[in-house]
């Protein structure tokens, strides 16, 4: 059993049915209910989405777990190939290509796991919708206050719809760098940071990030106030996440180069 969880054939099986299951969710959008959970999932921390909204949304929950069941599974095939195959044959071989199959094989678990830790550990607010003078508290004690708004595009797209309004989304009709905010981040009733905040420019300190999203219209205020949409995350593992992921890059290329040399020189053999 442990050869075969540990072999080719049963992580590409695992592969594939991975691929498959994100597809099918790529399929299932078209059902209302599954795109509002899936929604309702990118706004929260996904085990907080699990224990309240998930519960409302069995389709959504299912894909979910299936998707996480299927991960798991392969990386338990990548554990298993590891401990039985590739550390036996790097301690007999010695080589680069061996040393460079165990390291990749190695960042891809720690990957998998640090993804299981963000989903448990962390807290997520999205769609935080603050006007001019507003705040909000998040974590052990920190508060995002909103100072002004400075907002140069046409006031009036603000109020359409989604659809709609993607189609001002041109570099002639919307600014990102010109619309942007001031933002205050207090800790325990003490500012600790005053910053201008831009769309895709999100602020940054220790393990918060708050973004940008969007700016919207109250319909039920006067019609020239506008206010913003924040997105407010604390993670204590994006740097360490992205750090692997970009070390598992570096050795995929390596292991590629080091592989399609020697191919090469074979047929030149």
């Amino acid at each position: 059993m442990l050869k075969f969880l540990s072999s080719m054939r049963f992580a590409l099986w695992m592969l594939l049915a991975f691929i498959t299951c994100l597809l099918s969710g790529v399929l299932l959008a078209s059902n209302d209910q599954f795109r509002s959970g899936i929604k309702a999932m990118n706004n929260e921390l996904i085990v907080n989405w699990v224990m309240s909204v998930g519960t409302e949304n069995p389709i959504a929950l299912a894909w979910l777990l299936a998707l996480c069941l299927l991960g798991a599974m392969l990386a338990l095939s990548f554990i298993f190939c590891t401990i039985t195959r590739l550390i036996p044959f790097f301690r007999k071989k010695r080589d680069s290509k061996s040393a460079l199959l165990l390291i990749i094989h190695v960042l891809f678990i720690l990957i998998m796991g640090v993804h299981v830790l963000s989903m448990l550990i962390g807290e997520k607010h999205s769609n935080v919708e603050l006007l001019q003078g507003d705040g909000f508290e998040f974590g052990s004690g920190y508060r995002i206050e909103l100072g002004t708004i400075n907002y140069v595009d046409k006031r009036e797209v603000l109020k359409l719809g989604y659809k709609q309004m993607r189609k001002y989304h041109t570099k002639d009709l919307f600014h990102p760098d010109e619309n942007t905010v001031q933002i205050e981040l207090w800790h325990d009733n003490k500012k600790i940071m005053n910053d201008t905040l831009r769309m895709l420019e999100p602020l940054r300190y220790k393990n918060i990030q708050v973004s940008l999203s969007y700016f919207f219209a109250p319909k039920r205020l006067a019609k020239d106030e506008i206010g913003a949409k924040l997105v407010i995350s604390i993670s204590y593992f994006t740097k360490l996440f992205f750090t692997l992921y970009a070390l598992e890059i570096i050795s995929l290329l390596i292991y590629v180069a080091r592989t399609w040399h020697v191919v090469v020189e074979k047929k030149k053999g």
